[in-house]
């Protein structure tokens, strides 16, 4: 879901404050079995904290696939695109409608 909000990747590297990771992701891609194994604090995105509090729509995607049915959701690099992983391609189908008409919208199969 991508709501056409430019966000300057200059910006956003200025404005963050990179964390070290609790994980190492090649541990995890290599032990990760189902997407049930993804979780908000193995896989983070540090750029989310400063354009969410500049661009509250942006956080309220997310949090809006994942009230919705996501079983992961996170935004992709510093946005403002937002992902979400589903358990059906009807679940997403369907969550997919709930977002206004001119945001941009994709499915994607595995």
């Amino acid at each position: 879901i991508n709501p056409g909000i430019h966000i300057s990747t200059k910006e956003a590297f200025e404005n963050i404050k990179p964390s070290k990771p609790a994980h190492s992701y090649s541990e995890t891609a290599k032990n990760w079995k189902t997407v049930s194994d993804l979780s908000a604090d193995i896989l983070v995105n540090d750029f989310e904290k400063y354009v969410f509090e500049q661009y509250p729509v942006i956080g309220c995607i997310k949090e809006r696939l994942i009230k919705e049915g996501a079983v992961f959701s996170l935004m992709s690099g510093s946005g403002s695109t937002v992902f979400g992983i589903f358990d059906t391609i009807a679940l997403a189908e369907k969550v997919i409608h709930l977002f206004p008409a001119e945001y941009f919208k994709f499915i994607s199969l595995p």
